[in-house]
């Protein structure tokens, strides 16, 4: 369009206009590579130091900086290398046989189901670890109720899983199993659908084999990586959670590409079923739900008043009303404030680890006050774990004075605070350093523990749960596989990049780059759809376990699928289609 006012300027202007051109993209990809290669640099040497040492000593070392120094420039030029091959125009592939997916939704459901497969006859009826059966304890009566798991949450499940009773315990797995792997795939396939729709759209008739290309790639993330099947086939309220969440950002993208798809029936049904399942599952999911219906209002502009905008307030007000009749008639017990604390709670303990002398008389007797009978302050110390909260937490009582707490807390912030950025990110490292080649404590293995049965009966009789109950029965003649595959599965932790697979840091930087994509484009609007995995990664952060999977199970989900739309998605196309 440019060479149509050519003729306006003389030769020198236009050629001052083309050479300003590209002296501004230049400038672009060296900022955006710049600052990506830094915080990226910076956060490796951060997590290698931490993984090593659960502290910044490796940052009094020469290596730190020459480690810094080499990371950065390999990143800066992969990264620029990125930018400037995204700048370049494709060439037409009108000429070439265009490769298109007829049926892209059920291709890759079915695709999917038979990838895990091999999965469901190892590990049938299920899988499952102590929350789950918590919560299952709780809906059959033999433990009470407690907030800490979402009241509507355990109904659902138990409601699920009562489905097959009357067949045996393995037949109640089974049927919950498989309606979640059913559930599960279907997201999958819909988010490779609306990828391949999308972009097909984006790119036109000339881009179809490359769309083809990323619908295969995205299928064949869905079907080879293990962190689905395994999760799909464990009783985990997580699950549904990561699930309602990915399509809650598909449908972030989709009203920001076009406002006119709210008022499609499709649309609003999808919508409601995520709104409900991310508001029943986690407790933090009802804000999170909230902000996303916030965030399609806001990404509406003019079209404030439509009906869509009321639905959402509906929503809110039914999950609302469900969760408060569903506390009154159960009346659960609430859960220890502690578990809001997990982070103050872990650099208290590293700080009587460290500082022990740092604490006066007053705050070692009012730290005595809240902990536990037989437990004294130093305990927090002796028990302090790097990356699992668990053992300090159970060490304080229920209703322990906050104020108190925090009084602590407070002092000792002020005296070490370099003992507290340490505690922080040893507990937080595994979310954005993917690289150590060991098994962290929140892997996937937690879906593993019902295999042990010593495990699981020392929970049921903390529980109440009666023998034969709530306990799968494992096929004998699968043993050897099972045992096959753990072992494999343990040596993929090993193998340098495939590991990077089931890491969740890896899908931290998929995010990443997606962000640094979409705002190289000016595709800015782009960056509403990212604000369920930022809200969810601060979760992350905030959960009593380092790298755990299932917590970052939602980033796995979105990640990639919005890496793809970033990288595909012609410069600023979302914010010039909003305005057709």
């Amino acid at each position: 369009m440019m060479y149509l006012y050519a003729p306006l300027y003389s030769k020198r202007e236009w050629n001052e206009r083309i050479l300003e051109k590209h002296v501004v993209s230049f400038r672009r990809k060296m900022i955006f590579s710049g600052l990506f290669s830094l915080l990226f640099s910076f956060l490796m040497v951060l997590g290698y130091s931490f993984s090593k040492t659960y502290s910044f000593q490796f940052f009094d070392t020469y290596k730190a900086f020459i480690s810094f120094c080499v990371i950065s420039l390999i990143a800066f030029g992969i990264m620029y290398a990125v930018l400037s091959r995204i700048n370049v125009p494709k060439e037409s592939e009108l000429s070439k046989s265009c490769r298109k997916v007829r049926h892209p939704f059920f291709s890759a459901w079915v695709l999917i189901i038979v990838a895990w497969i091999p999965y469901y006859a190892i590990f049938a009826p299920g899988l499952g670890f102590y929350d789950s059966l918590w919560q299952l304890s709780q809906f059959y009566g033999y433990t009470s109720y407690n907030s800490q798991h979402p009241v509507l949450a355990t109904l659902v499940i138990g409601v699920l899983f009562s489905i097959g009773k009357p067949l045996g315990t393995n037949f109640q797995f089974l049927i919950y199993t498989s309606i979640q792997v059913l559930l599960v795939s279907a997201v999958l396939a819909f988010i490779a659908w609306f990828a391949y729709k999308r972009l097909l759209v984006a790119e036109g008739e000339e881009g179809s084999n490359r769309v083809f290309c990323l619908w295969c790639a995205l299928v064949g993330f869905s079907a080879l990586n293990p962190l689905f099947p395994l999760y799909s086939l464990s009783v985990l309220k997580d699950v549904p959670y990561a699930a309602a969440i990915a399509v809650m950002t598909v449908l972030l993208v989709e009203v920001i590409g076009d406002k006119k798809v709210i008022n499609e029936r499709t649309f609003v049904v999808l919508f409601s079923c995520a709104f409900m399942v991310m508001s029943v599952f986690r407790n933090e999911g009802l804000i999170i739900a909230i902000a996303c219906a916030a965030l399609v209002s806001f990404a509406q502009v003019k079209d404030k008043k439509k009906f869509y905008t009321f639905l959402s307030v509906g929503l809110v007000g039914v999950v609302a009303v469900a969760s408060l009749m569903s506390s009154a008639l159960i009346n659960p017990q609430k859960g220890s404030r502690i578990e809001m604390l997990t982070i103050p709670v872990q650099q208290i303990s590293r700080e009587v680890r460290d500082n022990p002398s740092s604490f006066t008389a007053d705050e070692k007797k009012k730290l005595n006050e809240m902990l536990v009978d037989d437990t004294l302050w130093s305990d927090l110390g002796v028990k302090y774990s790097p990356e699992l909260v668990d053992p300090v937490k159970v060490l304080f009582r229920k209703d322990f004075s906050l104020r108190a707490f925090l009084k602590v807390w407070g002092r000792h912030l002020v005296l070490h605070p370099d003992t507290y950025l340490s505690a922080t990110f040893s507990g937080t490292f595994g979310f954005f350093y993917p690289c150590r080649a060991s098994i962290g404590q929140g892997s996937v293995y937690d879906s593993f523990q019902w295999m042990n049965p010593q495990t699981v009966s020392g929970w049921k009789q903390y529980m109440g749960v009666p023998n034969g109950e709530l306990y799968p029965t494992y096929l004998g003649k699968a043993e050897n596989l099972r045992e096959e595959f753990l072992q494999s599965f343990e040596n993929l932790y090993k193998i340098p990049v495939v590991s990077l697979i089931v890491k969740p840091g890896t899908y931290f930087w998929i995010g990443c780059l997606a962000a640094c994509l979409a705002c190289f484009k000016r595709n800015y609007m782009l960056l509403i759809a990212m604000v369920p995995c930022v809200l969810i990664f601060c979760v992350c952060l905030l959960s009593p376990v380092n790298e755990s999977a299932r917590y970052a199970l939602p980033l796995v989900f979105s990640a990639p699928v919005l890496l793809i739309i970033s990288v595909c998605m012609p410069f600023n196309r979302l914010e010039k289609g909003n305005r057709k």
